[in-house]
């Protein structure tokens, strides 16, 4: 089961409150990148949501006039 887009919020406001925290730059800059991924998924996953694939014929139009 897929998580929810909410869920990828968390793990983006988890991965920056441990980067606030740690000491080393290296792991720092680490789990600032996991925030940004997380964060660019769970915007895909609520574009689809807010946006989902039509279902059926993709094209009616071509169809209709072929």
């Amino acid at each position: 089961m897929m998580a929810s887009a909410d869920e990828y919020y968390e793990y983006v406001e988890q991965c920056i409150a441990l980067a606030s925290k740690c000491l080393h730059p290296g792991d720092r800059a680490r789990l600032l990148q996991m925030a940004k991924a997380w964060r660019e998924l769970a915007e895909k996953l609520h574009a689809r949501h807010s946006n989902p694939a039509p279902t059926g014929r993709s094209n009616p139009a071509a169809e209709d006039s072929a």
